[in-house]
């Protein structure tokens, strides 16, 4: 391949000469020179070691007004990202619409706002959130710290009720009880929380208190002579115990509805529940306790009268019958 050389334009008029570069088929090609130059020195070629300069008018210095037309810099859009190997360059990578692509690959002292394992926790991180199904939703902290949770369904360890229970496998909360085989009970602190107590064969220990408040109410009346409506609940409710005592020599019955006083006819409608109270001259009755209550849908209504029959209006002696009923 030849070297440089030089040809004249136009000859035969004067013409100037201009240099070429000569290529191995005897080609001639126009050499141009670039050089670049500063204030204090002389110009020097464009080469591998003094490459062309990159600049845009205006400013760019650190800190001050930017003023450029900088060059862009574009990526590259791939649908899967390429693969690349130790030493070569890769294009800064967009989505389909432009946006930039940023993976971070590492954290920590690596930088990125990931975290490392089991290194020191990072002074600055990056908020968690989640999804309500919509919306994104900041996950919340006490003032202590505590993550904030609420469950809304289900439990710790889900579990489907009415189904097979297989030991040993079956998940589900475990309520636990503190093995205490003395009999006493000790006492907390007002306000504070404490555990239940279980004997060392599992058995719950338990103890009947009582309480200024809470239980049953009562209805308590003597009875009239001529049977007469008595409203001993005007809604739903529980029988829970009835007493009766009966200074006749002969019985009487209560009969209990469970209507509204205003739906009773007596001598018409029939009694759903009818108590026999003994009768003696010196007196004589019952009580009939009912732990788990006797049901009324509708309301509790009272009578006494001095026959048997469920529609009965009979009458009994005054001031001899007394009915206490306990209720809720």
């Amino acid at each position: 391949m030849a070297g440089d050389s030089s040809v004249v334009l136009n000859p035969g008029s004067g013409g100037a000469s201009m240099a070429t570069y000569q290529d191995g088929s005897g080609f001639q090609h126009q050499k141009v020179v670039i050089e670049t130059e500063t204030p204090s020195g002389d110009p020097v070629k464009v080469n591998a070691t003094n490459p062309l300069p990159v600049s845009a008018a205006g400013t760019l210095a650190s800190g001050s007004t930017n003023t450029a037309n900088p060059i862009k810099i574009a990526g590259a859009y791939n649908a899967a990202a390429p693969t690349l190997t130790s030493g070569q360059i890769g294009d800064i990578q967009v989505d389909a619409n432009g946006f930039l692509k940023v993976n971070i690959a590492a954290g920590a002292a690596a930088g990125g706002t990931s975290s490392t394992y089991s290194a020191a926790f990072p002074a600055v991180g990056t908020a968690v959130g989640a999804s309500d199904g919509t919306n994104m939703k900041p996950l919340l902290v006490d003032g202590g710290g505590n993550l904030k949770v609420n469950i809304a369904s289900g439990s710790v360890a889900a579990a489907t009720d009415n189904s097979t229970f297989t030991a040993n496998s079956t998940q589900g909360l475990l309520v636990v009880a503190v093995a205490d085989n003395i009999a006493g009970v000790s006492a907390v602190t007002q306000g504070n929380e404490g555990a239940v107590k279980m004997t060392l064969n599992r058995q719950l220990r338990t103890v009947a208190d009582a309480a200024s408040s809470g239980g049953a109410a009562w209805y308590n009346g003597i009875q009239p002579a001529a049977p007469a409506k008595a409203v001993v609940k005007a809604s739903a409710g529980q029988v829970y115990f009835i007493h009766a005592t009966n200074n006749n020599a002969t019985p009487v019955y209560i009969k209990l509805f469970n209507v509204a006083a205003a739906g009773v006819t007596l001598g018409t409608t029939a009694a759903d529940v009818n108590l026999e109270v003994p009768g003696n001259t010196a007196g004589a009755g019952f009580v009939l306790p009912i732990p788990c209550g006797l049901a009324f849908g509708t309301a509790i209504t009272l009578a006494t009268t001095n026959a048997i029959s469920a529609t009965d209006n009979t009458a009994i002696a005054a001031n001899s019958v007394i009915v206490t009923v306990g209720y809720a």
